[in-house]
């Protein structure tokens, strides 16, 4: 039995909720949670130092696995943990700074999107492709009926998207796109849909991909990049457009070719289904991590107590916690650290807390 430690900043709709779903579901590994709280699920606070709560005898873990935080979260203690740790990146390509500061704390680095992994190979070679998926017992729904012909779930702040998205609606009766749905909503509802529309803002391969596949209606999305012709075949498994022009087009066409339509989408269905599922990437990261013989060789295991203090110091206040810096300062006496700029900077993220609470 392998116990995996899962870490991240919880949110009800983020990949870390499929991610500790779908080891669950993997025989021989125990899954302990030692990520953060929502409303009424417990976790721990966003500094949680995983020596702590091995000495406070949570199982000692064989591996930790940390999902994206990209908030209010980061462990401590990651420099002397002696199991391997993995890093699960999703949204390096919305910063890839933060990206890069997370992983010099990381044994094992995996990639959601694929043009990103020579920033981080270069400097650890267990750096991995491993895409975004879909879990099926969310995404996957026997629909009753197709009540929209378009249908689009998440949010709407890119101007192209937003442009993209008026245009359809124009046209084709869609579902109301402004509203929030919880991810137990995502999968009847794209069911619910002729075509499901996807419009990436970075050209990532994002999780809408997989998830209106695995819902068994047509995807029509931008072309994107990030290793999606790796994955998919437009035509064959989803639909892809290079321009508006081509996109309502192709809208036209597929809403009044049913069977072209249908094929296209149940191609699709299986493929995800098949082999982009949640629990094939856990089991992925598994056989990595233990078929590598545990490489130990994060760059936070062989820096100073001075070096490993700073690097902590650049991730709590790049997120702006106030409290794990401070105690970030008490530690640093006799470091060597340099106190004053590290002072000014907790000042700085004091002042941007006070005046946000205004």
């Amino acid at each position: 039995m392998k116990n995996i430690m899962l870490c991240g900043r919880y949110r009800p709709w983020a990949t870390m909720v499929y991610i500790e779903n779908a080891l669950h579901q993997i025989q021989g590994v125990e899954c302990t949670y030692a990520g953060s709280g929502w409303g009424k699920r417990p976790g721990y606070k966003g500094d949680v130092d995983i020596r702590q709560l091995i000495a406070e005898g949570v199982p000692r873990p064989d591996l930790v696995l940390l999902i994206d935080p990209g908030g209010e979260y980061f462990p401590r203690g990651l420099e002397s943990l002696d199991c391997p740790t993995a890093l699960y990146l999703v949204d390096v390509h919305i910063d890839l700074q933060r990206s890069l500061e997370y992983a010099q704390f990381f044994d094992y680095i995996f990639v959601a999107q694929k043009d990103y992994l020579g920033s981080f190979s270069i400097k650890n070679s267990n750096t991995y492709w491993l895409p975004l998926a879909c879990d099926p017992e969310f995404h996957q729904s026997i629909s009753t009926g197709k009540r929209y012909d378009i249908g689009f779930i998440g949010q709407v702040h890119s101007p192209e998207r937003k442009s993209r998205l008026e245009q359809l609606s124009k046209r084709y009766v869609m579902n109301d796109y402004h509203q929030f749905y919880p991810k137990e909503k995502i999968g009847p509802l794209f069911a619910e849909s002729k075509i499901v529309f996807n419009n990436s803002l970075d050209f990532d391969v994002n999780m809408r991909v997989f998830e209106a596949l695995a819902s068994g209606s047509m995807l029509l999305t931008n072309r994107l990049t990030n290793g999606f012709s790796d994955l998919f075949e437009s035509g064959k498994h989803l639909v892809a457009f290079d321009s508006d022009d081509e996109m309502m087009a192709l809208a036209e066409y597929y809403l009044t070719h049913d069977q072209e339509r249908e094929r296209i989408a149940h191609a699709g269905q299986q493929l995800v289904l098949d082999q982009h599922t949640y629990r094939k990437r856990c089991e992925t990261i598994i056989h990595t991590v233990y078929s590598k013989n545990t490489a130990r060789c994060a760059p936070i295991r062989t820096m100073s107590r001075k070096d490993t203090l700073a690097a902590y110091t650049k991730v709590y206040l790049r997120h702006r916690m106030i409290d794990p810096l401070l105690s970030l300062l008490e530690e640093s006496r006799g470091c060597g650290v340099q106190r004053l700029p590290t002072l000014l900077d907790c000042g700085e993220v004091f002042l941007r807390r006070l005046y946000r609470s205004f």
